[in-house]
This record gives C-alpha cells, structure tokens and sequence, in this order.
C-alpha cells in the first residue's frame, strides 16, 4: 500500500512538473529546456503548435503547450536520394541532417535545409512529396583558398539557408552565403528550375506579388527595409534601419522585424515599422542570459514570440525555451 502511494506521489509530481502552459501578452512563458547540441537545429511545425527536430529519418515533436522536455515519434521524413551534388566532381556528400521544413500550401512540395556534418556547409533541397524525391537542390563547389585566411569555417562557395516558398508556390527563396562574406538572395522559379539572384539582401519574404528584404550597402554601412518585383525586377528601398537586424519573417498576415534589442511590426502599405516589443525587459528578468534563437510563428491567428536563451545558472549554461503572444501596434 505504501509503495503504491509512492508511485502516485511521483505521478503527481511528473505531472505538476510538466504542466500545460499559458501564453500571455505580457511575460515570457517557460517552455522547458533545450538540447544545447540540437538548439540550432530545431524548427517549428505551422500547423500545430509543436517544436520539430530531424533526426535519423524521423521527425520528432515535443508540444509548445507543456513545459514538458520529452520528444515523441511524429512522422517519416526519409527522401529515396538523401545526398548532397558536388558540382566540381562526381563524388555525393551524404547530409548529417535535415533542417527547417517548410511545404507548399497545397502540400505537393516541400523544402528544407541540408547539413553536411556539423559544419555551416549546407544547401536547401526541394522535394516532391508524392515521389519521395529530391528533384532540386544547389550543389555545392569547393572554394579556392581565400588569401590572408588562416582558419576556414566553409568548405564550399555558397551555402545556402532559410528556404522561403511565395504565396502562390510559384517561387522559392533562400539566403545564400559566401566564403568570401557576401550575401544574397536567390529565388528559384519551381516549374522552369531557373533562378535569378538579388545581391548583397537578407531574409526574403514574400507578400502577395513582391518580396521583402533586408538590403544590404556595404559601402555606406546601411541596411534597409527593401522591396523587389519578382516581374518587373525592379528594386526598392522603404527604409533604413539603423539596428543589427537579427530576423525578417512575414507569418499568416503580417511581417516582423527582430534586432538586437527591438521587434517591430512593418507595414508594407504605410512602408513604416511600429516598436512592439524591447528586449530591455527580458535581459533584466532573466540575469545573465543571452539570445541565442528567435523565432516568430502564427498559430489560431495569434503571433507567438519563442526564443531559446543560453542562461548561465550556477556556474554552467542552460539553454532554455521562452515563449509569448505579441501584442501588435498598427500604424
């Protein structure tokens, strides 16, 4: 009798531990640790609210609703041709692991990030649902050594991150980058299999016709809210931004703005931001903690905030996940 009270006490306490949790528009919300080894490679599922991670041919989800650490089986996700393309040589790269899934709005297509061993180098492949098949991804090219260099974190030209799909599924968009710290944009027509590329840009998103963009003047020193005609091809710049610009993420109906220190709400028809949100706040309740991921997702038409912390608690770091409601200010 007593042992049994015992594994009811425990049971108790388990769940008491792993409570369902409430966000708020106010505070940050605790949603339970993070595995310092897969905090950079987690992504979030759009439809429902769970945070995803890829691992061994599996999708495993663990719900943004509990503060619950545990991670259970969510589906398959095991493309026929799992490699990476060389494009100076016939030898394939075999991925570590598969990033930030994203699928078309009609659920034909889907596209993500591929990673070669735990290194930056990665490309972005584009999969065919019903054939199981990769029938698109950028190879990659070895790069000739860059001169004054001592230490290479890249093995390859380009790398290629932040597979974006456009509202009507026509287009993918990605961040490329370069050995030699150059940015752009490349945007991929899915049905011609051409691209074209927009230079020295960040973070693409895409609202109706237009992409938006962080543009980059590396002459000036200035970054801008900017916007391109996937048609016309003509560029322009809205606004200049006078912060480090951490993210650019458009959800269901709006676009966001991450820095350093602010979020912002921008309004492409007034072509203005609103400061919605100070990270001034976060660093003085949660002392010695650091930003370590942002990621801003719609969920029941609601805009959600989630950031993984690196917390340095008695003498050793904790990567923690931290979630809230954002509270939008139009114009």
């Amino acid at each position: 009798m007593r042992k049994r009270n015992i594994l009811i006490l425990l049971n108790v306490l388990f769940l008491s531990c792993s409570m369902q949790v409430e966000f708020s528009y106010d505070k940050l919300t605790y949603l339970g640790k993070i595995d310092y080894l897969n905090y950079d490679k987690i992504f979030f599922n759009r439809e429902s609210q769970d945070l995803l991670l890829w691992k061994d041919f599996k999708i495993l989800k663990r719900s943004l609703l509990s503060n619950k650490d545990e991670w259970e089986f969510f589906s398959e996700f095991k493309p026929d041709n799992f490699f990476i393309e060389k494009e100076d040589s016939d030898k394939l790269l075999i991925p570590q692991s598969i990033e930030d899934i994203k699928y078309t709005s009609d659920k034909k297509f889907s596209a993500f990030v591929l990673r070669f061993g735990n290194s930056m180098n990665t490309t972005i492949g584009l999969m065919d649902l019903s054939l199981n098949k990769i029938i698109f991804s950028y190879r990659l090219k070895e790069h000739p050594p860059a001169p004054g260099r001592r230490f290479e974190f890249l093995a390859f030209e380009n790398v290629y991150t932040n597979p974006v799909f456009s509202d009507g599924d026509r287009f993918l968009a990605c961040d490329v980058f370069n050995y030699l710290n150059k940015r752009k944009i490349r945007i991929l027509d899915i049905s011609k299999q051409k691209y074209k590329d927009i230079e020295d840009a960040v973070f693409p998103c895409f609202q109706n016709e237009k992409l938006y963009f962080i543009d980059i003047d590396n002459k000036a020193k200035k970054t801008y809210i900017s916007s391109f005609d996937i048609i016309s091809e003509k560029k322009y710049r809205i606004k200049e931004m006078g912060e480090y610009v951490l993210l650019f993420k458009k959800t269901k109906n709006n676009i966001f703005l991450v820095t350093k220190n602010n979020i912002y709400y921008f309004d492409s028809e007034q072509k203005d931001i609103v400061n919605i949100m100070t990270f001034t706040k976060i660093k003085n309740n949660i002392k010695n903690s650091e930003i370590m991921r942002v990621f801003i997702e719609n969920y029941n038409n609601e805009d959600y905030l989630f950031l993984i912390l690196k917390i340095l608690e008695k003498n050793q770091y904790i990567w923690k996940l931290y979630g809230k409601i954002l509270k939008i200010k139009k114009l």
